[in-house]
């Protein structure tokens, strides 16, 4: 009986590490979805800069033709002007519209550059999209095809097993289940190391080793697993 409960064991064993193999794989596939989920903001973020710099480029431009129309005017002015103290006063304030339409134009120039750079950071970002989306659908395909692998080999284990389950003597088996709760993936029937539990490391007395060596009885150890 025992080296049947041994043969059912292992298939046990077997079996619920192919279980937890195909219990990751669903985080798996998520984390490859978040990948493209990831780029995809990315995409986003640097989409709204484009338009936020495309938009402070246009209003400054607006702001420097506006400049420039009545620079222009006062320059036209300057002509009509009698009084020297006036004059001056005109030049005073053209020369201030002159550098705040250098500062515009400077500006405008490195909004230029920067909505160039941001196009071009755009269209990488577009492309790692593409390229993530690419690797998700692959991996998502391999961990489909690896989830049908695993859940077949379980259900093989399943049909070889069935007829291992005792009809008869089933104290021994039922025994053997109520030991598996709780120790998913680890075994429950054990053997003994120099008088003590391999697994709990429980000294065992010479009476219950001896009934064990006699195969008399069944015994288990305070940690519940089988000897």
């Amino acid at each position: 009986m025992l080296e049947r409960m041994l043969e059912i064991q292992a298939i046990d064993l077997e079996i619920e590490a192919l279980e937890m193999q195909a219990a990751r794989i669903p985080n798996q596939i998520g984390a490859s979805t978040r990948d493209v989920a990831v780029q995809q903001q990315k995409i986003e973020t640097g989409r709204a800069r484009r338009i936020a710099l495309e938009k402070e480029r246009d209003s400054l431009e607006l702001d420097l033709e506006s400049k420039t129309v009545t620079m222009q005017k006062w320059e036209t002015q300057l002509f009509s002007i009698r009084t020297n103290k006036e004059y001056q006063a005109m030049l005073v304030e053209i020369g201030s519209i002159k550098t705040d339409i250098g500062l515009l134009e400077d500006r405008i120039l490195e909004l230029m550059d920067e909505v160039e750079s941001a196009s071009k950071a755009l269209q990488t970002q577009k492309e790692h999209l593409e390229k993530a989306k690419v690797d998700a659908a692959e991996q998502k395909l391999q961990l489909d095809n690896e989830l049908e692998r695993l859940h077949a080999e379980i259900a093989r284990l399943s049909d070889k097993r069935g007829p291992l389950v005792p009809v008869d003597d089933t104290k021994v088996y039922h025994l053997y289940e109520r030991s598996r709760n709780g120790k998913k993936g680890s075994a429950v029937i054990v053997p003994l190391n120099d008088n003590m539990c391999s697994a709990c490391h429980m000294q065992v007395r010479a009476q219950t080793i001896n009934e064990i060596m006699a195969d008399e009885t069944v015994h288990t150890c305070t940690c519940s697993r089988i000897l």
